[in-house]
């Protein structure tokens, strides 16, 4: 090649350049990720991935049972705490509507018992957390037990007067009286 002239693309390289070892990685061909994931699902589905995925499936699936009284069972114990106040799911009920009409069957049989717009309000608010955070169904039983709510009623006559009129306020401004 001579200074000056161009070179032309594809015309070829008389010399002939030795070979230097590469400094990097080699990459050659060979299968990939999807032919590699392929073979070994292949190799191992029915022996591996099918039974862990059926395992997982059953036990989640008995895990997640529950029965239908919304968690709440009645064991020896309970049967000595006393009666419950039972109430049955319909259709648009909250699980402070549910609290609400266990304390007012309580408080019915129990008129000897009186309380203000803020502990009742309280209370409902205390014993709707008492229903494990399930969805409600529609005929579900749902117990308070008496127990609970007399505790209840305990902490309900300690608050103070500031903090009976901060939960008769939110009565309030529920419609309640």
């Amino acid at each position: 090649m001579k200074d000056g002239q161009p070179i032309l693309l594809g015309e070829a390289n008389d010399r002939k350049e030795p070979q230097e070892p590469i400094n990097g990685p080699v990459f050659e061909a060979g299968p990939g990720w999807g032919k590699k994931t392929k073979d070994w699902l292949k190799k191992y589905f029915f022996k591996v991935v099918l039974p862990v995925a059926v395992a997982i499936i059953i036990f989640g699936v008995a895990a997640g049972q529950k029965d239908n009284s919304g968690g709440l069972s009645i064991k020896n114990e309970d049967l000595l705490a006393g009666p419950v106040f039972s109430q049955l799911v319909a259709r648009g009920d909250s699980k402070t509507l549910l609290a609400r009409r266990a304390l007012g069957e309580y408080l019915a049989s129990n008129p000897e018992v009186k309380l203000v717009l803020g502990q009742k309000v309280f209370l409902e608010n205390h014993l709707a957390a008492l229903i494990p955070k399930i969805p409600l169904s529609l005929n579900q039983k749902i117990e308070f037990k008496t127990a609970d709510i007399e505790a209840l009623i305990d902490e309900a006559k300690s608050l103070t007067s500031s903090q009976t009129e901060k939960w008769a306020g939110y009565g309030r401004s529920a419609g309640l009286k």
